[in-house]
């Protein structure tokens, strides 16, 4: 008997008309099926005018459309490929089967475990992680997976977790794995919860089963007597940049003298990060219009910074020589060759080659007394500090920065700007002195 063709729905992306926080909007994807209309969400959110509708992809406007947009056609081809070799009848039931599975495996056969690593995967590549915040969540996971090994339950699956397990895990955290943390135990369940509350969302189990659960963190004491140097940022004042200038001077080690030049390029552009400057090329710097634009390698955020005269004769420097001049990095940090895509391998030359000038800035620190470790990190702040404390506007100096919000800004130097303001204060509130002197009685 001759198989029955059938049609085969087309799905289609749109955009959510719910807004987030950052006016942005979530992207669907959404198949008709006998009359039944079955949608999904994808998780990646963007702003509306960044969505084309009628070419169903991000715009390039939006910084993450590449990777948005390979994980909307790839996730639309394995639909359709499913449906394309499905035996039997297509119904609103079995598509809702294929778009409840993240890799087309059925989910009642998919282990807790595997539907975490692909959540997991999938945010990374829709471009909402780095691959460091992945590899992260991924090295959290499979110690979970270790966990549930250890217990006989590897193949549990997402229905059959419950508080009694999470709470016999964070135990296992602390008093097996020795973990003394509770922030960074706490840090250890969230990629776990986040992929609980997308197959909630999804409808792959019970919203009011998973609530509970992602609530379930270590209770984290508060400190009877706050440490005041804890959360103090640190940096170095006008007369410690000169004193460094000075070591400079008088430098005869030829490679810490190029690592001084590093941290005061960095302090004299903005407190540009170690991986900006790490991945730094000569087509990112305009000599003409005195500016400095590429794409950060954190946020993947564009950045224009304007160079003054003292980041510019570092720069003319490293161009007169001409092993830099004739190479693709300014810095000579990388290879020309070096695949910078390869995320894994550049994320551990970043941490190989921060290490190393962290090492002997340290060194130069002690022999100028600097009461804490001098690293790269040190320029950054520097430079924000003198900028607030020399009157810079937040906004101004959070676009230099690079941060992706205002707030972030506030947040790190919320102690600087506090004393900003008390300054400001007392100099813009001078007529209060113009007025009597009120006779108390």
């Amino acid at each position: 008997m001759a198989r029955k063709i059938q049609t085969i729905p087309r799905g289609t992306y749109y955009l959510h008309n719910r807004q987030d926080s950052h006016d942005r909007r979530q992207i669907y994807i959404r198949y008709y099926c006998r009359g039944k209309q079955i949608r999904r969400r994808t998780g990646i959110y963007v702003l509306e005018k960044d969505w084309d509708g009628d070419r169903q992809q991000v715009k390039p406007s939006d910084r993450n459309a590449r990777h948005a947009n390979r994980f909307l056609k790839e996730n639309l081809n394995r639909i359709e490929t499913q449906l394309l070799s499905c035996e039997k009848e297509i119904t609103p039931t079995v598509i809702e089967n294929i778009l409840d599975g993240i890799s087309g495996k059925k989910t009642e056969d998919k282990t807790l475990v595997q539907y975490c690593h692909e959540y997991n995967d999938m945010r990374y590549r829709a471009g909402y992680c780095t691959y460091r915040t992945y590899e992260n969540k991924a090295s959290c996971i499979n110690v979970f997976a270790k966990y549930l090994r250890s217990k006989g339950r590897e193949n549990l699956g997402i229905d059959g977790i419950d508080i009694a397990l999470i709470d016999d895990y964070i135990s296992y955290r602390f008093e097996t794995l020795g973990n003394k943390s509770p922030e960074g135990v706490n840090k250890t369940l969230v990629p776990i919860y986040k992929a609980l509350e997308y197959a909630s969302d999804n409808g792959l189990v019970e919203r009011a089963k998973i609530l509970p659960l992602t609530r379930r963190f270590v209770p984290v004491k508060k400190k009877r007597y706050a440490d005041r140097d804890a959360d103090e940022i640190k940096y170095l004042k006008t007369n410690d940049i000169n004193r460094l200038i000075d070591c400079y001077s008088h430098c005869g080690r030829s490679r810490t003298k190029d690592f001084l030049e590093i941290w005061l390029f960095s302090y004299y552009a903005c407190g540009l990060r170690i991986s900006d400057i790490l991945t730094l090329e000569w087509r990112h710097i305009d000599f003409n219009d005195k500016i400095l634009s590429k794409s950060q390698y954190k946020t993947g955020e564009n950045i224009t910074i304007p160079l003054n005269d003292n980041a510019l004769d570092i720069l003319a420097k490293w161009q007169k020589n001409p092993m830099s001049r004739h190479n693709r990095y300014v810095f000579r940090l990388m290879e020309d060759d070096f695949d910078i895509h390869d995320e894994r391998k550049l994320l551990m030359r970043k941490n190989s080659i921060t290490k190393t000038i962290n090492t002997s800035l340290i060194t130069v620190g002690t022999r100028l007394s600097i009461p804490f470790h001098l690293t790269m990190h040190v320029a950054r702040h520097s430079f924000a500090v003198a900028a607030i404390n020399n009157g810079m506007d937040i906004k101004i100096l959070s676009k230099l920065m690079g941060h992706t919000t205002v707030m972030t800004t506030e947040k790190v130097y919320a102690k600087v700007l506090s004393k900003t303001i008390s300054r400001e204060y007392m100099k813009k509130t001078s007529f209060y002195s113009k007025t009597k002197k009120m006779k108390m009685e």
